[in-house]
């Protein structure tokens, strides 16, 4: 049996601009989950520089980390991994890979149209427009289409990255139902999306887009099929309607497409724990803080429910707005808490405060 001091984990440094703000960061992921390594990842960055593996002892692996990559700021580590090896080590963070939201569809059609803040009335006045339609497939054949035709194109569109695409065995797993939403114009099938039966947990996942239209729809494929899984979970009297997860980093386009919509936090199960990091800030570089500022996200509390972690940039002059907007935002989607993180050295926080007037916001000194 190897002793503690030889004992070795597998990292990876990975340097790149940082998404959103353009800057340059460094990271380590440690783990051997390299599927996992290159979601997060691409949360990250833009286009994305891998380093080598390096297989760093266990003990003092953090101190080594820094003196081996003194400009890596932070690191990604795999849920898995033993807790003393990031002990003591910063302020650290438990995020999942996916959080996932419900939506309460059981209000009368006209009246969610109605709902402005929904969004649905103006889906509903697109599909018209561009006289779209929907059938429900379950065939293995249609499956086959789904994936082939739309799916994959639409993953490779999205994230470039094969790593990231789901198999079709784990997508039509013969252990759960499954139905696909096919969304049709003049009768051809140009998208679709998958509602999964799971434990009568009637939940959606998987979208696809026609390579050919991929470019024609891309910005409303996702809406338009959400309209007509809302139309069908009607026929079929489904009150509560399950959205499936999307990124723990709040402010990615497909939470704020499904907080448009009137989605909150799914209290059932309010995160996925496949794939969740521990995220240990090594260094307090400001184009670090300055990607946290831009990208909040949630995290799993003390108390095991999801807070919100809202960072304001390094500097002295701070956006309130952005900051309420995050904070908003959060809650929106059903977040309870938020904590505000802001430097030692930064005067403003006080006048924030004022200004944001919302309660139970803690601010906390890092």
């Amino acid at each position: 049996m190897p002793t503690e001091n030889k004992v070795k984990n597998s990292v990876t440094v990975i340097r790149g601009k940082a998404k959103t703000t353009g800057e340059k960061i460094e990271i380590a992921y440690l783990g051997y989950d390299y599927v996992n390594a290159r979601f997060w990842v691409s949360l990250f960055f833009e286009n994305p520089l891998y380093g080598a593996p390096e297989y760093v002892p266990e003990k003092n692996l953090i101190r080594k980390l820094n003196n081996y990559h003194p400009q890596c700021s932070l690191l990604l580590s795999e849920n898995s991994l033993p807790e003393k090896i990031i002990a003591n080590s910063g302020e650290t963070f438990i995020i999942p890979r996916f959080i996932n939201t419900q939506m309460d569809v059981s209000a009368p059609l006209d009246e969610m149209l109605k709902n402005s803040r929904s969004g649905f009335g103006r889906i509903a006045r697109w599909v018209k427009s561009q006289k779209l339609d929907y059938e429900i497939e379950t065939s293995e054949e249609a499956q086959h289409v789904f994936y082939d035709r739309m799916y994959l194109p639409f993953v490779a569109k999205r994230h470039q990255d094969k790593s990231l695409i789901v198999t079709f065995e784990n997508i039509f797993s013969p252990t759960i139902k499954s139905e696909i939403i096919m969304v049709k114009k003049n009768g051809e099938r140009i998208a679709g999306l998958v509602m999964h039966y799971w434990q009568n947990r009637p939940t959606l996942g998987f979208f696809g887009v026609k390579e050919g239209v991929m470019n024609e729809i891309l910005k409303w494929n996702t809406s338009a099929m959400y309209y007509f899984a809302v139309i069908e979970a009607k026929k079929k009297d489904i009150n509560m309607l399950h959205l499936g997860g999307s990124p723990a980093f709040m402010l990615n386009g497909i939470n704020a497409q499904k907080a448009r919509l009137g989605a909150k936090i799914d209290a059932g199960i309010p995160w996925q724990d496949s794939g969740m990091v521990k995220m240990t800030i090594l260094k307090k570089s400001d184009a670090l803080l300055n990607y946290l500022a831009a990208n909040p996200f949630a995290f799993v509390g003390d108390n095991g429910k999801l807070t919100a972690a809202i960072w304001l940039p390094p500097g002295r002059t701070i956006s309130f707005d952005d900051t309420k907007n995050q904070i908003a935002f959060a809650e929106k989607l059903g977040i309870e808490k938020a904590v505000l993180f802001r430097m030692k050295s930064n005067p403003a926080v006080k006048e924030l405060s004022k200004r944001t007037g919302i309660p139970d916001i803690m601010i906390t000194n890092f």
